[in-house]
Formats: C-alpha cells, sequence, structure tokens
C-alpha cells in the first residue's frame, strides 16, 4: 500500500491484518448479542445454581 493509500485512512476506524497487511473494518459501535445454547449435557449443573448450591 501506498503513502497515498495509508493517508486516506487516517480518518477512518481503520486497521491492518498483521499477516496479510489487507485492511479491517473497526466498527466503534456495541453489538449486543442474545443467544440460546442446548445444556441438555449439564443440565445437572444449572440445577445445582437454581438450588444455590
Amino acid at each position: 500500500m501506498s503513502s497515498n493509500e495509508n493517508k486516506d485512512y487516517e480518518t477512518m476506524p481503520i486497521t491492518f491484518d498483521k499477516k496479510l497487511g489487507l485492511p479491517l473494518w473497526k466498527d466503534v459501535r456495541t453489538l449486543p448479542i442474545k443467544y440460546t445454547i442446548a445444556i441438555s449435557k449439564i443440565r445437572e449443573f444449572f440445577d445445582g445454581l437454581e438450588e444455590g448450591r
């Protein structure tokens, strides 16, 4: 990447991958995530938490 191209990115949240040198966008917003996971194999752990063990 030339120095002129680097100057184009100075005011933007762009970093470069250390290995490949590819530009990466670094978002400045927080992304709240909600997800569901299966707990059938660790159900006893959550039952114990619920009972205060």
